[in-house]
């Protein structure tokens, strides 16, 4: 029974010693020039719909993340210190491309948008990382095809 008991725990310890630095959150630094609405030099990003009936305008600093439902997307701003949530009748492949010009935002997943600047912590390893974002308990993933490219550019918001 002895046998038996080490030849389970003995591999168990060794890879969870191996892989305990996969476990723990990571933290990042934000980048210290962030923008802010009052910046002459922020230009406002703007949504358009595929109905072109609504659109939906907001400075890159105030957005948080972006999450696809079906033909809608909800947009996760910061107002007055306060996270709002806007809908718009759009995929978030369409967003993607609208927003393609802004470095600091970036697809995750196959329904997510995140702002880097935003993010505080990660955890997960390189088959995905769960990303937790300054001013929201809501975890957003990092799908394994994204995740190499992901931490390319969060290595440069660590220096």
């Amino acid at each position: 029974m002895l046998n038996a008991v080490l030849i389970g725990i003995v591999p168990l310890s060794f890879f969870t010693l191996i892989n305990i630095g996969y476990l723990k959150p990571e933290a990042i630094k934000i980048a210290p020039n962030e923008e802010k609405p009052g910046d002459t030099q922020a230009q406002k990003i703007t949504i358009e719909s595929q109905l072109k009936k609504e659109s939906l305008e907001f400075y890159p600093s105030a957005f948080l993340y972006a999450e696809s439902d079906g033909n809608y997307v909800t947009f996760y701003l910061l107002e007055d210190n306060k996270t709002s949530k806007r809908t718009i009748r759009n995929s978030i492949s369409a967003i993607e491309e609208q927003v393609a010009s802004v470095p600091e935002l970036f697809r995750s997943h196959r329904a997510f948008i995140v702002n880097l600047n935003r993010i505080v912590a990660r955890r997960g390893n390189s088959s995905g990382y769960q990303l937790k974002l300054k001013g929201i308990d809501t975890e957003i993933p990092v799908s394994r095809k994204k995740a190499p490219t992901f931490k390319k550019l969060t290595g440069k918001l660590e220096g």
